[in-house]
């Protein structure tokens, strides 16, 4: 049986080392964006966007939605759009997705909009921009995952023009914390998978 020298062994190993350390630095990029968390006013947003596909996402979104409702009770609430949400969810449903009963006895169909057509994130944008443009909607809020943030403002400021205004409300509810990504099996798959999504949308979009 051939025996490899020492020597080239500890190579190997050293550089896959470097290079699985390499890419747990590089991966951490998807988590650096802007933090804009209280910062947008319930008082002047006119839509929360929420892209669909994680867990807590849409609950989350209709949580800020019901807090924007209460601080501007002199008027209409902004719009909830709920996008990629899939052809067989009514208004009804989206208690199956964790929104609260409180929240759904103050949802109507004027103030929701159920995106049905998009599959990926590029599809939610190209969608989503359309209304935005259409309806006017300048201040929007955006939930989704904090692994999928930096994305998803990516692809959505390139399909939006000038004098939108983007604030990441990433939602707080998923399959790890965000901060412990290294850590648990989920957070690794999930933030190199990302990672690679993000790189190709830089080099494609």
């Amino acid at each position: 049986m051939m025996r490899w020298p020492v020597w080239i062994l500890s190579g190997f190993i050293g550089a896959v080392v470097a290079s699985v350390g390499g890419l747990l630095f590089s991966a951490s990029e998807i988590y650096d964006f802007p933090r804009d968390t209280g910062r947008a006013s319930f008082q002047e947003v006119d839509v929360i966007v929420a892209l669909a596909g994680g867990r807590g996402r849409i609950a989350y979104a209709a949580k800020l939605w019901d807090e924007a409702r209460l601080a501007r009770a002199d008027r209409a609430p902004p719009v909830l759009y709920l996008s990629g949400v899939g052809a067989h969810v009514e208004i009804e449903s989206l208690k199956d997705q964790g929104v609260s009963p409180e929240v759904m006895s103050h949802l109507r169909q004027e103030s929701v909009v159920l995106e049905r057509v998009s599959g990926n994130t590029f599809e939610n944008a190209q969608i989503f921009s359309s209304f935005a443009k259409q309806q006017n909607w300048r201040k929007i809020i955006v939930v989704t995952a904090p692994y999928h943030m930096k994305r998803a403002l990516y692809v959505l400021d390139a399909a939006l023009d000038e004098g939108f205004t983007l604030y990441s409300y990433p939602s707080p509810v998923e399959l790890f914390q965000e901060e412990e990504w290294r850590h648990s099996i989920d957070g690794l798959f999930v933030t190199f998978v990302e990672y690679i999504k993000w790189v190709t949308y830089r080099a494609v979009y």
